[in-house]
């Protein structure tokens, strides 16, 4: 957006978050130009979508810093999953592809998805609740990377985590998304 905002600075740039089961109507409906997200399954209508993979992104458990799980594991040793399961945590919201990844890791190592919980899809909501409790959430890398007041624990997620795309309507020209 940067780099296009630059360009052409009278072009007025709409961000909207939501998520697929939402933004994907819209797209198609003519009320979105373009989606960036994760590869996920589109909620019908999905062969009528041009899209281009932009990178992809690990996910990781994040907390705070100085969160009780960063000084139970031995230096440079693993958490457990089951370890994170003692504290609250911050879920993605069920129509999102994150929170299937999610269930589906939970179901294949026998645990249960966390009792104690909030679901929210806003990072900045995410980061809030993190900094203020022991909470545990998945967040991108990217966001983890330059912020000194989160951590990432050190317990691998192997399942979790897509490849981000652009979408958009097919039937429109290709303008170099």
């Amino acid at each position: 957006m940067a780099r296009l905002k630059k360009e052409r600075p009278r072009l007025t740039v709409v961000v909207r978050e939501g998520t697929l089961d939402v933004l994907h109507p819209a797209l198609l409906g003519g009320e979105l130009d373009l989606i960036v997200g994760r590869v996920g399954p589109a909620p019908g209508g999905g062969e009528a979508l041009r899209q281009r993979i932009l990178y992809r992104e690990p996910i990781r458990l994040a907390v705070r810093a100085g969160h009780p799980l960063l000084a139970e594991g031995p230096a440079g040793g693993v958490v457990a999953l089951t370890d994170a399961l003692a504290h609250p945590w911050i879920l993605p919201v069920e129509q999102t592809a994150l929170r299937q990844e999610l269930g589906a890791l939970f179901l294949d190592r026998g645990l249960p998805l966390p009792a104690d919980r909030v679901e929210c899809t806003s990072i900045l909501t995410m980061r809030a609740l993190l900094l203020q409790t022991d909470m545990v959430a998945l967040l991108p890398e990217l966001v983890l990377r330059d912020d000194e007041h989160l951590a990432a624990l050190p317990v691998e997620l192997p399942s979790v985590g897509r490849t981000v795309v652009a979408g958009r309507p097919g039937i429109v020209p290709d303008r170099g998304v």
